[in-house]
């Protein structure tokens, strides 16, 4: 065998493609399923964004929706109207704000319609107690000047009943505005350096004469030494007299009323007990309200119903507080008052 190796030149070779029409067919297959490919792509990736694109607006739209009917029902005075939705983290968040926005609304609103309430109670009390002694004033009055009582000792008697009568109307009308005028924001209220042990005292021995009238016995504890606290001594004896005098009114003879004073670093604490009749279970949220008596009657004994509404009062411009603890042989009232900085 023979082999003969022929150099041939480049130029000399000329190249030739020839396409079946196989081959052709091929290609254009394969571009129609691409085309189809990336159509179907296009048609499933619109779709897609649409279908979360309405998820998402819901989800926000459904939240605001609520949003907007729960502010037309607050504005419409619902303030109990409260939102419940599951959505993003921030739409959460206006929704809980939303809830105590209306929760304090509908606090302030039970609080208002409370006050209207208690107002309305307090002119009806009032009404009846002025009304009571005027009434037996008038009629006794009527007696006088028609010559009905001729009599120089029934006379005497009616007159004294008048006088009981117009006295009981001036305690009232006078705690009336003792109370509207602690009441007031810009009532004039200054306090002094003073000495409470002495300050006690004082008031104390005031009172013994009428605790040996009514039979009724005081004892006291009260430290030797100085207790200074910053009080108003006129506001303040009001409010222990007030306390102290409802013991005596309401207590029987042989009764103990207790008084001690007891100071720490920071407040001085002024405890008024007794063993008597005690307060009702009922009556220990409300008995610092206007007008309300431990008897719960109208009958009125002497007293306004007023007496530890303004003690209440004078307590706390004084910046301190009033606590009642009582059962049904003892009621203690704790006042306790802060003390000079050093």
């Amino acid at each position: 065998t023979l082999y003969c190796l022929v150099k041939v030149p480049k130029k000399a070779i000329k190249y030739e493609y020839t396409f079946s029409d196989k081959n052709e067919e091929y290609v254009y297959v394969f571009y129609k399923i691409l085309l189809t490919t990336i159509v179907l792509f296009f048609v499933f990736f619109s779709m897609n964004v649409y279908i979360f694109s309405r998820q998402i607006a819901r989800k926000i739209t459904r939240p605001l929706d609520k949003l907007a009917t729960g502010f037309e029902e607050i504005a419409s005075g619902r303030y109990d109207k409260r939102l419940n939705y599951e959505t993003y983290f921030e739409l959460m968040q206006i929704q809980h704000s939303f809830n105590v926005m209306s929760e304090k609304l509908d606090k302030i609103e039970k609080e208002k319609k409370k006050l209207e309430e208690t107002k309305q109670k307090m002119l009806v009390d009032l009404s009846h107690d002025l009304r009571t002694p005027i009434t037996t004033v008038q009629g006794f009055v009527e007696a006088l000047q028609l010559g009905i009582i001729t009599e120089k000792g029934e006379r005497e008697r009616t007159l004294n009943v008048i006088y009981n009568k117009i006295r009981i109307i001036a305690v009232l009308t006078e705690d009336i505005f003792e109370l509207s005028k602690l009441e007031h924001s810009d009532y004039p209220f200054e306090v002094h350096p003073t000495d409470v042990s002495e300050f006690i005292r004082e008031l104390l021995v005031e009172y013994y004469d009428l605790f040996q009238t009514k039979r009724l016995i005081l004892q006291y504890q009260i430290p030797s030494k100085e207790v200074i606290a910053p009080i108003n001594n006129r506001l303040l004896y009001r409010a222990i007299s007030n306390i102290i005098s409802n013991a005596l009114q309401y207590n029987t003879a042989g009764t103990t009323v207790f008084v001690s004073l007891i100071e720490d670093k920071s407040k001085v604490y002024i405890n008024i007990i007794d063993n008597g009749i005690g307060i009702p279970e009922d009556m220990k949220q409300s008995i610092f309200d206007a007008f309300v008596r431990v008897d719960d009657s109208r009958e009125n004994n002497g007293g306004s119903g007023l007496g530890l509404t303004i003690a209440k009062h004078i307590v706390e411009k004084h910046g301190g507080s009033i606590n009642l603890d009582s059962t049904k042989k003892k009621t203690h009232f704790c006042i306790s008052l802060p003390k000079c900085s050093v």
